[in-house]
């Protein structure tokens, strides 16, 4: 039997085990090997922006491996919660109590990758986002108000604030990330990363994850884009093992079709996937190191660094 059989056989055997040893690793494993997942190993060096420190974050992330110097049960830097260390890392990439690089400035790396991935095919966009799309929560009773003003009076008389914190709290605004001009229609879209192994969705499967958030966003703004002529809305962006979702790809699609050939679908989606899956990296690297690890670089690359400063220093001296 030729050699790459015997390891097929091998790899199929184990990886079948895997999956029947517990749903946690059956969910991970569908969700680490869709398509666009493994786009990151080929264009790893896109991972500099990040540092090593979050592309050994994202090998440890697709491999359900943790730290060795994190304790088998942790708490979140943000919420505080307990979890299994495993179950932390996935937990942390969408925490919204968790300070530093987090999902939020994962969020807005993403987006600044959609608007680079337009701009290099010839699309205009605009640099802020459609604010007449927006809504505002009240921090007290979570009421979803449409207009700003009425949210700041809401919020005065909101029963559930106390006087002390009427004077100070302020709505909270959500609404879509940004809007491309693609000609024939203005494509308004709005940036959602999805987290499928994260404790509350393990159990319901990756399609369940992107079907609940994507839902819920075109509920909240679909209908109120589509009421303005020549305009769509898209739900943009995929999971945090950078598998992209539908809408994701239609409008790459259509960005690669207005290049004229020059920009290739497959080199937007290896782009935008790579952006997510190193800014998730990078969420788990700074929550380790919030909680003490030390990301020490490895061997060759502080072989590297040394190359280089004896190089500046030979440059500086001519």
């Amino acid at each position: 039997m030729p050699q790459e059989e015997r390891v097929l056989a091998f790899n199929t055997v184990l990886r079948d085990s895997l999956r029947d040893s517990s749903k946690e690793v059956a969910a991970h494993l569908e969700a680490a090997t869709r398509a666009d997942c493994s786009s990151f190993i080929r264009t790893a060096t896109e991972g500099e922006h990040f540092g090593e420190a979050a592309v050994r974050a994202v090998i440890r992330h697709r491999t359900r491996a943790r730290h060795q110097q994190l304790p088998p049960v942790i708490r979140c830097p943000g919420c505080n919660h307990p979890f299994d260390v495993l179950d932390w890392q996935n937990h942390v990439m969408g925490c919204a109590s968790c300070r530093g690089f987090n999902a939020t400035k994962r969020h807005h790396a993403v987006n600044n990758a959609i608007k680079a991935a337009a701009k290099s095919c010839g699309v205009t966009f605009d640099d802020q986002e459609p604010r007449e799309f927006s809504s505002y929560h009240c921090p007290g009773c979570r009421t979803v108000l449409d207009d700003e003003r009425t949210a700041d009076a809401h919020i005065s008389t909101c029963p559930r604030l106390s006087t002390a914190k009427k004077l100070t709290a302020a709505s909270r605004r959500s609404g879509p990330d940004g809007r491309l001009y693609l000609g024939e229609s203005n494509v308004v879209y709005d940036v959602t990363i999805v987290s499928p192994t994260a404790p509350s969705y393990v159990r319901r499967g990756v399609h369940a994850a992107f079907a609940d958030r994507i839902a819920d966003k075109h509920k909240r703004y679909k209908k109120r884009v589509e009421d303005v002529t020549a305009q769509q809305f898209a739900v943009i962006g995929g999971t945090a093992f950078g598998e992209l979702c539908g809408d994701t790809v239609a409008l790459l699609r259509r960005l690669s079709a207005r290049s004229e050939g020059e920009v290739l679908v497959a080199d937007l989606r290896r782009r935008i996937s790579t952006a997510i899956v190193f800014a998730s990296g990078q969420i788990l690297a700074s929550m380790e190191a919030r909680k003490g690890v030390l990301h020490t670089p490895s061997p060759f690359q502080t072989i590297l660094n040394k190359l280089g400063r004896k190089v500046d220093a030979a440059a500086h001296s001519l």
